[in-house]
């Protein structure tokens, strides 16, 4: 695209909007926008914060969706420009006008924020009837899950590997894939379980159930040659789900190459075959349970920034008081930039970051500092003594 925007947000969570429709606007009591805005989200916006109750207290709390109801009105009010489901591959953080690429575009702007939060997975917020993000011990997880279900764990470290075993003591009754988006040093005590190396992409809802396609370490789908999107399908009844693996995929260390433990059990189908005679192996899970813990720990969120210049610790962002990632006109917030998670976090951290940037630009443009009392001090707020 041609349009240089003064800023660029990635993310469109409660961080993201927060700090675009500050970082524009000035302060929350004005509506309409002196900069122009563009938020990009790999979702849709809100993503998991619509979903739920959004607790500061055990009495006090909001539901989520109107929180995000009225960030949506002031992000329109504001003249953001907001896009849903595009996601950022590269950018170029160097020049005095940066350059974000999405799976669909190139933007170019003044300003970037990194407001994408730390869960890769926010296209699950559509499908949250099927979806199980686990907060509660697997103990008390375990006794949810109907019996003998066919289940997928899903997360991105040992952790998770760790959770599956816990599981399997607990209920043995319930088989399951365990899809962990980090490889995992070979330990015999995983060997029965069986561990997809790598992530899921959810593809859509079919007659109640999702059509799933595995993904491995290096981005690339599992197929399986002979079928036009790479598998054969068989959808089931409600809530399960179908996902296929190509019989040739490792899926567990402590296995030969080429086996595999989930070969459509109970089905009394044989696997499928390609044109070409691969092989094709279906399993139906009734639940997916994420381990949202494994991902407070480590994230690949933040992947397209790797040697761009921003400080990355296991893909969460190291930034000052302020959002400063150390990148002249680039700042971070949301749960991405803190250990301590939730959307009262994100807001925070938000509305900071969304206070410099709105800074920097009103400097640039009117050179002098702007009016963003009773946030900030009257005149100029680097005169506050926590800035000497």
């Amino acid at each position: 695209m041609s349009d240089i925007y003064d800023v660029i947000t990635i993310g469109g969570g409660p961080a993201g909007l927060i700090c675009a429709i500050t970082a524009v606007t000035g302060i929350p009591i004005y509506t309409s926008g002196s900069f122009k805005g563009l938020v990009i989200e790999e979702s849709e916006i809100g993503a998991f914060a619509k979903y739920g109750k959004l607790r500061v207290t055990h009495r006090w709390f909001f539901m989520g969706h109107k929180v995000m109801d009225f960030l949506m009105i002031d992000a329109k009010e504001a003249g953001l420009v907001l896009l849903e489901h595009e996601k950022v591959i590269d950018v170029d953080l160097k020049s005095d006008i940066k350059t974000v690429e999405t799976d669909k575009g190139v933007y170019k702007g003044k300003k970037v924020a990194i407001c994408t939060g730390f869960f890769p997975h926010g296209n699950m917020s559509k499908y949250m009837k099927y979806v199980r993000v686990m907060f509660s011990p697997i103990e008390l997880e375990a006794t949810f899950l109907p019996e003998g279900a066919h289940i997928a764990i899903l997360g991105c470290s040992f952790d998770t590997a760790e959770l599956a075993l816990k599981l399997k003591d607990i209920r043995p009754d319930i088989n399951s894939l365990v899809i962990i988006g980090d490889k995992l040093e070979y330990n015999e005590k995983y060997k029965d379980l069986s561990i997809h190396y790598g992530t899921m992409k959810i593809n859509g809802e079919i007659d109640e159930a999702l059509d799933i396609t595995l993904v491995d370490l290096s981005g690339k789908e599992i197929e399986s040659k002979g079928h036009s999107r790479g598998f054969s399908r068989e959808l089931c009844g409600a809530g399960k789900y179908d996902i296929i693996l190509n019989a040739g995929q490792e899926l567990s260390q402590g296995r030969a190459r080429g086996a595999t433990s989930v070969e459509g059990q109970g089905s009394g189908k044989k696997p499928a075959t390609s044109s070409r005679g691969s092989r094709i192996h279906r399993k139906h899970y009734t639940n997916i349970l994420v381990d949202y813990n494994s991902y407070t720990l480590k994230t690949g969120v933040t992947d397209f920034l790797k040697d761009r210049g921003v400080m990355l610790k296991e893909g969460y962002i190291k930034v000052d008081n302020e959002g400063n990632t150390g990148i002249p006109g680039v700042v971070a917030a949301g749960n991405i930039v803190t250990p301590v998670s939730g959307v009262i976090t994100a807001l925070s951290t938000g509305f900071t970051a969304g206070l410099n940037l709105h800074t920097q630009l009103y400097r640039e443009k009117f050179n002098e500092p702007p009016l963003l009392f009773p946030w900030l001090p009257m005149g100029d707020p680097s005169r506050h003594p926590l800035y000497q």
